[in-house]
């Protein structure tokens, strides 16, 4: 059984975020799942923990909008 991607430091991370403002680590190995875009170049597991922790103040879901 090989090592789960997301605990394998030698790999690659993104830092990806939802339409709801949402932070995850996602390994650069796999697809961005949809409704998530990718706002970082693929570093290492630690920077892009780092960036979530200096980036994303707020962990509450973003406000829903309505169109105008």
């Amino acid at each position: 059984m090989g090592t789960n991607p997301f605990d394998d430091e030698r790999h690659q991370f993104r830092v990806v975020v939802n339409d709801q403002g949402w932070h995850a680590i996602w390994p650069d190995v796999r697809d961005i799942p949809r409704g998530w875009r990718s706002v970082t170049a693929p570093g290492d597991r630690q920077a892009c923990l780092d960036y979530i922790g200096e980036s994303w103040t707020d962990p509450r879901p973003a406000e829903p909008t309505t169109p105008d």
